[in-house]
């Protein structure tokens, strides 16, 4: 898109912008245009929490978009699974090195660290890569797909840091609830028992986030729920 303003309302947008989020109009201007026609006021037009006027009309489709397929989503998801795993091994090689001959205390550091890097590459690797002009990660952009947000627009960095933030740390959360309710059933059945409790409990917090993709309409995620992002066709 080459303009900055609206045609049907002269409003000033960002380059990324697709449709005016003011009168729905997907016409745009390099020059703010000469309006006649007198443009409502927004006291009508609904606003989100943030207070961030949205027109309610703005969907998907509407956009021009076309919802990511599952299979898609599923081939870019491991396409970033082997690269982080593959710079996670690095670190945990690196960082074996570092603590190698401490003996037993040395352990919880080695996790401790090894943790709190591999964490941290994976927010900063999906904040960058799902806010940058690409708007996508590596496994997205392999398979033709990009993330943006309900209006169709770029995601900021802060957008992009707290879906990031959501995507790592929702399982995490989940794996506490899980440690916890299997130790208090564990004290009521055998150990075995609880063990696959606590299998089974895992794999429902790892899927939870994701399962959703078959049951909404624009297949969206817990995290596209929660931040108000899309995965789409490019």
């Amino acid at each position: 898109m080459s303009g900055h303003y609206c045609t049907g309302c002269g409003k000033s947008l960002m380059p990324t912008m697709r449709i005016c989020p003011e009168c729905g109009s997907k016409s745009f201007s390099p020059t703010q245009p000469a309006i006649t026609k007198p443009v409502s006021t927004t006291s009508n037009i609904p606003s989100n929490n943030a207070g961030i006027t949205t027109n309610p009309s703005i969907t998907t489709a509407s956009l021009g978009l076309i919802p990511a397929s599952n299979g898609r989503r599923f081939l870019a998801a491991m396409i970033d699974g082997a690269i982080l795993s593959a710079i996670f091994a690095i670190v945990a090689a690196i960082v074996g090195a570092v603590f190698r001959g401490g003996g037993a205390a040395a352990v919880g550091v080695f996790f401790w660290t090894y943790g709190s890097i591999s964490y941290t590459i994976h927010i900063a690797y999906l904040t960058y890569t799902q806010s940058s002009v690409k708007e996508a990660t590596i496994g997205k952009r392999t398979t033709g797909l990009r993330i943006l947000t309900a209006q169709g627009e770029r995601l900021s960095p802060f957008h992009a840091f707290g879906r990031a933030l959501l995507q790592v740390f929702l399982p995490i959360v989940g794996i506490i609830f899980i440690a916890l309710s299997t130790a208090g059933v564990s004290s009521l059945i055998d150990d075995t028992a609880g063990g696959a409790i606590a299998i089974i409990g895992c794999l429902v917090v790892f899927i939870g986030p994701f399962i959703t993709v078959f049951f909404t309409k624009n297949h969206l995620t817990v995290m596209d729920m929660i931040c108000g992002t899309r995965v789409v066709m490019k």
